[in-house]
Order: structure tokens, then C-alpha cells, then sequence
């Protein structure tokens, strides 16, 4: 699978993927990608917490009652230049 191009994709990955090896592959294959990040890459989750989240403007803000309750979300979204994962340079803070 050395061969194909994934170029003009968008390729979106949960926890368990969003390696460092997996980014990079991707990116050789000139893909782009959305990766959730929690505990399972060393170090990333710090990385990310310490981007100065309180300056960064509201994207997106939703207010609803489902399911008998009030549901709120948040979006957020923060250039940077490096963050130790192949090319990204945006990071998006979804908080529900």
C-alpha cells in the first residue's frame, strides 16, 4: 500500500490511532487528519492543555435540552507552529 495517495482526504481517527507513526504515514500519503487526543500519546495531552486556551475566541457555542437534560458545547480552535505531530498546525477543544 506503499503507492496510494490519499491527497484531498481528510482522515479522522479516535484515541487508539492518533499515533505518532500514523500521522506521519498519513501525511507521506498526503492526507490530512483529525485525531482525538487523550492519554494514549505520551506527552500530547500536556502539550495541548498548556495552548493558551483562554485567548483563543469561541468558535461555536450550543445550548439544548436533550434526553431530559441541558446539553452545552464549546468549540475552540488555536494555531501553532509546533506541537510535535507530523504538520498539524491547528488544534480544535471541543468542550461538552
Amino acid at each position: 500500500m506503499t503507492g496510494i495517495d490519499l491527497g484531498n482526504t481528510v482522515v479522522t481517527a479516535d484515541a487508539a490511532h492518533t499515533q505518532h507513526a500514523n500521522c506521519a504515514w498519513l501525511r507521506r500519503r498526503n492526507a490530512h487528519y483529525i485525531a482525538v487526543v487523550k492519554a494514549s500519546h505520551p506527552g500530547l495531552p500536556g502539550r495541548l492543555k498548556r495552548l493558551p486556551w483562554t485567548d483563543v475566541r469561541l468558535d461555536h457555542y450550543d445550548k439544548a435540552t436533550r434526553h431530559h437534560r441541558i446539553e452545552i458545547r464549546r468549540l475552540k480552535t488555536a494555531a501553532f507552529r509546533h506541537l510535535d505531530c507530523p504538520d498539524a498546525r491547528q488544534a480544535l477543544r471541543v468542550v461538552r
